[in-house]
């Protein structure tokens, strides 16, 4: 984490946050439960091979869900019976509205149960994730999202995007929870985690702040923009 921001000290228009779907903005990580519900493989095996730095995220999701033979629409109606949100997300959503903070949500997850299981806000929320689209006959085909200045490391995406929102915006704020966190992670500006995100920053020597719910989160950020009003 690079930045060094003391309470009062940034300007809320100046910031993006940028945040993770799976198992931060949602309780559950959507595609494992949805892996463990449908998948015909040992989808764990392909999981630990992305840990190791084997393949990359778009390579995982596709090899993992080329064995989910099932739709959008079933995944996303199973998805809705399982999948809560962590607490305080909507309060959050708002909060940033009202202040003037930019939000915008970066996902290794895929773009259908993204959209399917988000709550609609005003003005819609910009969304960066893979890319999924299922045929009977070829089953799911899974891309990354067009970008530019693509990094080819494993984590590559989400620092990607941390990087393109960077030529923007003064402060970048991440907030995730997972393996595909740790490239934004290492450049984000400043940093909320939970596990297992929070443990490998510890152990690499990156500052995390903890969370348990967003209403955490906002406390935070209120008290990091203390002193300034949009």
């Amino acid at each position: 984490m690079t930045g060094s921001e003391g309470p009062g000290n940034v300007r809320a228009d100046d910031i993006v946050v940028l945040v993770d779907f799976d198992g931060t903005i949602t309780e559950e990580d959507v595609g494992v439960i949805l892996l463990k519900k449908y998948s015909t493989t040992d989808w764990e095996r392909l999981e630990a091979r992305f840990a190791r730095g084997e393949v990359d995220i778009q390579q995982n999701m596709q090899q993992q869900f080329s064995y989910v033979p099932h739709d959008a629409d079933a995944l996303v109606e199973y998805a809705r019976t399982v999948v809560s949100l962590r607490p305080g997300w909507e309060e959050f959503v708002r909060y940033c509205g009202v202040t003037g903070l930019k939000l915008a949500i970066v996902s290794g997850g895929l773009d259908f149960y993204v959209h399917g299981l988000l709550p609609v806000s005003d003005p819609p929320l910009d969304i960066h994730s893979l890319v999924a689209e299922y045929t009977t006959d070829a089953g799911w085909q899974v891309t990354l999202p067009v970008a530019d200045d693509r990094n080819e490391e494993p984590e590559g995406f989400k620092e990607d995007i941390v990087c393109r929102y960077r030529r923007q915006y003064t402060h970048v704020w991440f907030i995730g929870n997972g393996v595909s966190d740790r490239g934004a992670a290492r450049v984000a500006d400043r940093l909320w985690a939970v596990e297992p995100l929070l443990s490998w920053c510890r152990e690499h020597g990156i500052d995390a702040a903890p969370f348990e719910t967003f209403d955490d989160v906002r406390a935070q950020f209120q008290q990091l923009l203390s002193g300034y009003e949009h």
